[in-house]
């Protein structure tokens, strides 16, 4: 008998929550990517997640923040989440490898219907709580999801989507359950045709015939794409050449030129992320190029792109997945009310990607370490910041555990180790899994603040040596600033200064402007060699403008902000400020500051209003500004 997608007897013993996790291991080692789910809890009978019976979609959307998108086939992560949430409904993501029908009888779909239209064989199927179907089907290619475009109450769930799995709870008190043992079936010819139809004619990315000549992933059985069937079949599909030197008469696959270098090396990556040799993918990119790329590329770029791609690191590379824009008509968008920007340390460290960069032996690390204890603990940092308490990861890959060790006590001072604190010596690069060790640490710490990277050497990708140092640059900090917003967690990123300086110093970081222009915040440490101050300088997108004075006390190993009566917040515009105000014989107004400053009225008003709030400033009366005497600012 066909095991297909039927459980292991096992898996139906022992109580709701033991089969529930059972279930959802068993879903991965199929390559299933699962997520966890919201349910309906028993003492409520509603929603388990906050808006309980104002839920739009109770029991069905999932649990992590970042939604279908944190599905995974990782045994470590499905465990840590049904661990946090033991009676949690269980997705399955779909669209890669895996398509569903889902037909809704409440909303006019019939199961009979679809077959007297397509002559269905048959598939995996299952029964949901709904009293509907879901029709599970192979298949490789992108295909947004859509509604009734198969017929009334009829669904499809592809590219970006997920289904509700047995043995899940639904909002009626039914469960889902598996209606059959069989595999899912290739989707038939005649029902992708008709989809295939009602596709945009330009979706972001196209679907290739190619990919639908490759078997889908087996569970724990990588491709072997070498067999004599499937290299047969790609290389005569890569022999046909393109219809009369005319672009494809299908607009909705041509590869236009520009776009023909990108989307082959990721298909390529999608090729190899499933296991594929060099020759499979080759033959693969060949048909691609052949048919849906319009010129298409020489043979040669074709057979370098193969070449680069067979020696990738198997399983860790993929297409990207599709990103549906978000448009907003302006007077809309300033009508909506947006999110604040979120910190680590307010006013000085934000969520997002933070590049720290100074000379070598000057004390990043020290640096670094210390804000990362002081987020962990929920202490001040450098003795003046107030935190955002969470759990931190440190990737300390330039120091043994001895030194991590050492370190750690001389900054704890006597103090217990933070157990929200986690030290990690060497980590995968960047491009090969280090960005999905990354994302599987997130999902199963959901209150992490802090990741430190020390440093950005041994953790970024092999230059692709193509000459295009921006792009690689800019390549590296993309992803991570991907997934900082994602989990909206900041991560600071060590990096070193070039020999030769620079007017602005920011331009003094090692490498392109493709690092520093793809980051949420730059900065950038200054200290000389046997001096204890130091100038941090900081700058960034929704940070303002900072020169802070910082000193390095050599015996606690401790960085602490300098106090003066100008506060440690201090810009290059509050600065110059308070310089016209010491130079002044009294109390000055807002216009004649504005004029000593060159700057606009409003901007000035908003200057002096921030710094009376951060007690930089006072008021000798109204609408008149003076330094503060030191009497107040010892009030203050």
């Amino acid at each position: 008998m066909n095991p297909g997608i039927q459980p292991y007897l096992e898996l139906e013993f022992g109580d709701y929550q033991t089969r529930v996790l059972k279930y959802a291991l068993h879903y991965a080692t199929k390559e299933w990517p699962v997520v966890p789910l919201h349910t309906i809890t028993p003492r409520t009978n509603a929603c388990s997640c906050y808006k309980q019976d104002d839920c739009t979609s109770p029991a069905k959307h999932p649990i992590p923040v970042n939604g279908v998108h944190a599905a995974t086939t990782k045994e470590a992560v499905i465990h840590e989440w049904w661990r946090r949430n033991p009676m949690a409904n269980i997705g399955i993501a779909t669209g890669q490898g895996l398509l569903v029908i889902d037909i809704d009888p409440r909303h006019g779909g019939s199961l009979d219907a679809l077959v007297t239209r397509f002559g269905l064989g048959e598939t995996a199927m299952v029964r949901t709580g709904g009293g509907g179907w879901h029709l599970y089907y192979a298949y490789m290619g992108l295909l947004k999801n859509s509604t009734g475009k198969l017929g009334e109450g009829i669904d499809v769930r592809c590219a970006n989507g997920y289904v509700v799995a047995p043995p899940s709870l639904h909002a009626s008190g039914n469960y889902y359950a598996w209606a059959n043992q069989l595999d899912p079936a290739p989707l038939p010819a005649n029902m992708l045709a008709a989809l295939l139809a009602l596709e945009p004619k330009r979706p972001a990315l196209p679907h290739i015939p190619a990919l639908d000549l490759l078997p889908p992933r087996k569970a724990a059985s990588p491709l072997t794409p070498t067999t004599a069937t499937d290299a047969t079949q790609l290389l005569a599909a890569a022999k046909m050449p393109p219809a009369t030197g005319q672009p494809p008469k299908n607009e909705r696959t041509n590869i236009p030129e520009g776009q023909r270098n990108g989307a082959l090396v990721g298909f390529a990556g999608a090729l190899r992320g499933r296991g594929a040799t060099g020759e499979t993918i080759e033959a693969a990119l060949r048909a691609i190029n052949a048919l849906q790329c319009f010129p298409p590329l020489p043979d040669t770029e074709v057979h370098q792109i193969a070449r680069s791609a067979s020696t990738w690191e198997r399983g860790q590379y993929s297409v990207e997945p599709l990103l549906i824009p978000q448009m907003y008509p302006l007077n809309v968008l300033l009508e909506t009310d947006l999110p604040e920007p979120q910190w680590a340390i307010p006013h000085f460290l934000p969520a997002g990607v933070t590049l720290l960069a100074g000379k070598p032996k000057m004390g990043k690390s020290w640096f670094a370490l210390a804000l990362a204890l002081a987020i962990a603990e929920g202490r001040l940092a450098f003795g003046k910041l107030s935190v955002t308490q969470g759990d931190v990861l440190y990737l300390g890959l330039e120091d043994s555990a001895r030194r991590m060790s050492d370190r750690a006590t001389k900054l704890l001072q006597g103090r217990p180790a933070p157990a929200n604190f986690t030290w990690v010596g060497q980590w995968n690069l960047l491009s090969a899994g280090g960005l999905a060790d990354l994302e599987e640490w997130l999902d199963t710490h959901p209150n992490t603040r802090l990741v430190v990277i020390d440093t950005l050497a041994k953790v970024r990708p092999v230059s692709s040596n193509n000459g295009n140092g921006y792009s690689d640059d800019y390549s590296i900090m993309t992803p991570l600033k991907r997934i900082a917003e994602q989990y909206n967690v900041a991560i600071l990123v060590i990096h070193h200064l070039r020999k030769s300086g620079a007017p602005d110093v920011m331009d003094t970081i090692s490498g392109t402007t493709g690092l520093t222009g793809a980051t949420d915040c730059n900065m950038v440490l200054d200290r000389e060699r046997g001096k204890d101050e130091a100038i941090l300088h900081i700058t960034g997108r929704d940070i303002e403008e900072q020169e802070l004075t910082l000193y390095f006390n050599s015996e606690t190993a401790q960085w602490m902000l300098h106090e003066n009566k100008r506060g440690t917040h201090m810009s290059k515009e509050r600065r110059e400020l308070l310089t016209v105000l010491e130079r002044a014989d009294g109390p000055m107004s807002p216009t004649a500051i504005s004029n000593k400053l060159g700057i606009t009225s409003v901007a000035t008003r908003k200057l002096l209003s921030s710094m009376m709030k951060d007690n930089q400033i006072g008021q000798a009366e109204r609408g008149l500004y003076m330094l503060l005497t030191d009497e107040e600012e010892g009030e203050n």
